[in-house]
């Protein structure tokens, strides 16, 4: 077999610093391959690099800091037909707590360059954002304080674009949160948020779409995106898009302390994208605040998965190759959805307009180029970004581009990718003139529960059900297919296995343990209460629960209905709201069938403890 020279330049580009890393080659994959043991270490004209004679085969070279915590990966196959391949890594200069672990990884030149290749790609573009322009060829992202400045560029230069910051800068890093509006409606310049809103929604029913990026700090292309996508707004394309939106509204930067540390939960392990129930953090209420003022009746929200990354020790395969992937808000608990019909199994979530969508994006990114699927998750979670858009009445989107831990790998695609599904989704919605806005509007009104009836059931449990397949190949390292016309299926959260009768109303009595952290909840989440009077008597129902150990969730059954008399006062919500999923979510006690962690209702967030109650009214025209 003809061996091939292999040679990696690497290193510290501060030449002078005493921390310079090292660099070895590996057999196979860098977690269970050897080290290649005969290489030969030397310099030329300032640059390190190791060389060896390689057998055909898969390797990787790994340039690392002595901590090992912040290193480059880069995997190669050869055929032997080469006889020199040379390539170039260098790091960063190494400071505490540096973040960029597995920055530039990916797979091998043969598969970026048969599968990830723009060439094909048909209308592919880069974009004037400050990772692209700025960032092309070092190891860093577009920062907060550049991504401020270019929202409040574009807003300075053009009257319809508007830039507001919804909370006051971070407590850990003093980082700003900024909202950018677009809206044709006459709005000054410098308007507060909820001087902006108040014109947009003060114009009737119309579409309003939000979309978000930096949920999660470690995925840069889905906040490059939605600076990407707001650039596109400046040109011929926005014209058209607020010609049908009455606002179309960006949160590039949901957690920025988050974005600035590169990762993908807080400091605390909390992940941002469970968050926006309990509101523990500052990008959870910074969102919900803006999800408050404008109501969208459209969410999109842009993040980065997995991607390329899976390589298969066994055959040298990859076994993940598509990198756009789509899901529609998959739960029952929505304003949109009939969820009667979901219920009793006369209508499928499948079927719905939103899901019809999905499939029409996922089709047309395939015919542009890209290979793409739905996102394959058979749970939901009522307080991420998608579900939360959903269970108060949005048709809410969720976008994963190939690339999370992945660096630099392919950002220009990534980020690309994000803006096309972006744009079709829009396509989708103009094309229907208003309808969706008219849809959203005339469910939010219908989920107020008006009147007591047993039929009006909130879903407490779902399980998984096949939902359809995705052609989903996998190839070999050297850019083969391995099975070019393999099919996987996706499953969806839709089957209900456990329901309840939504009350017309949820009391605490005003002693208990954390009702002050309650009604500030309440408060964050724009959901009235009403105080009742010291000795006021009501016929309630009093929720009985007992604790598991294995889980949050606990067993929970109702006691008879029986008149309870409030010596201190108590408070009531009413759920003739449009939000009346999402109350039942905080007041149901085991509203959600989560693991530990997942703090979905306020029992489940500990803010319900073992020796406070929860009431429900289930009487009509008691509270109001």
């Amino acid at each position: 077999m003809k061996s091939t020279r292999v040679r990696v330049y690497y290193g510290n580009p501060d030449l002078a610093s005493d921390i310079q890393p090292s660099a070895d080659f590996i057999r196979g994959h860098s977690s269970s391959g050897g080290k290649i043991k005969k290489v030969t270490r030397a310099a030329e004209n300032g640059k390190r690099y190791i060389e060896a004679e390689l057998s055909p085969g898969l390797y990787c070279y790994k340039v690392h800091y002595p901590a090992e915590r912040d290193f480059g990966i880069k995997y190669f196959y050869l055929d032997g037909n080469d006889v020199y391949i040379e390539y170039t890594m260098m790091l960063e200069p190494l400071v505490d707590g540096a973040f960029m672990e597995r920055a530039f990884s990916g797979t091998t030149d043969q598969v970026l360059d048969r599968f990830y290749s723009t060439d094909d790609i048909k209308g592919f573009k880069t974009y004037d954002t400050p990772a692209l322009l700025h960032h092309a060829h070092d190891r860093s992202f577009t920062s907060i304080d550049e991504l401020c400045d270019f929202c409040e560029d574009i807003a300075e230069k053009h009257s319809f674009a508007h830039v507001f910051y919804p909370i006051p800068p971070t407590e850990q890093y003093g980082l700003r949160t900024p909202v950018m509006v677009f809206t044709n409606d006459d709005v000054p310049k410098g308007a507060t948020g909820s001087e902006l809103a108040a014109v947009i929604k003060g114009k009737g029913i119309r579409e309003i779409m939000l979309i978000t990026g930096g949920m999660h700090g470690n995925e840069p292309a889905g906040w490059e995106a939605v600076l990407a996508y707001a650039s596109e707004l400046c040109g011929d394309y926005g014209k058209e898009v607020l010609d049908a939106f009455g606002a179309v509204v960006l949160m590039p930067a949901v957690s920025a302390d988050n974005m600035c540390s590169f990762k993908r939960e807080y400091p605390d392990g909390c992940n941002s994208n469970r968050d926006l129930l309990r509101c523990e953090h500052e990008g959870s209420r910074a969102q919900v605040a803006v999800y408050n003022m404008f109501k969208p009746t459209v969410v999109i929200n842009c993040h980065e998965d997995v991607g390329v990354l899976g390589l298969n020790d066994a055959d040298l395969s990859v076994n993940d190759i598509h990198n756009v992937a789509v899901a529609f808000n998959g739960q029952g608990n929505c304003p949109t959805y009939d969820v009667k019909g979901i219920i009793d199994g006369t209508v499928h979530i499948k079927d719905h307009e939103g899901m019809q969508m999905t499939d029409k994006v996922i089709d047309a990114m395939n015919d542009m180029g890209y290979r793409a699927h739905h996102y394959q998750i058979p749970n939901y979670f009522p307080a991420s970004e998608k579900g939360y858009a959903a269970i108060r009445g949005s048709y809410a989107f969720l976008l994963e581009m190939g690339g999370i831990n992945s660096g630099k790998f392919n950002f220009p695609l990534r980020v690309h990718g994000h803006v096309s599904a972006i744009k079709l989704i829009a396509e989708q919605v103009m094309a229907r003139h208003g309808g969706i806005a008219a849809k959203v509007c005339a469910a939010r009104a219908a989920a107020a529960v008006k009147h007591f009836d047993e039929s009006n059931r909130f879903i407490l449990g779902l399980d998984a059900e096949l939902g359809g397949e995705d052609l989903s190949p996998s190839i070999y390292v050297d850019g083969t297919f391995k099975d070019e016309y393999a099919t996987k299926k996706w499953q969806i959260a839709c089957i209900p296995t456990q329901t309840r009768a939504i009350p017309t109303a949820y009391v605490l009595p005003s002693d208990a343990s954390n009702i002050s952290k309650i009604l500030e909840l309440l408060d964050i989440h724009g959901i009235e209460y009403k105080k009742l009077e010291k000795g006021t008597t009501l016929s309630l129902r009093k929720y009985v629960i007992t604790p598991s150990e294995a889980y949050d969730l606990p067993e929970v059954s109702l006691a008879d209905a029986e008149d309870v008399t409030f010596d201190n006062g108590a408070y009531a919500v009413s759920t003739d709201s449009e939000d009346a999923y999402l109350i039942a979510y905080l007041f149901e006690p085991d509203s959600y069938p989560s693991k530990k962690g997942l703090r979905i209702s306020l029992y489940n967030m500990g803010l319900i403890g073992e020796q406070d109650v929860i009431y429900r009214c289930e009487l009509d025209n008691v509270i109001r």
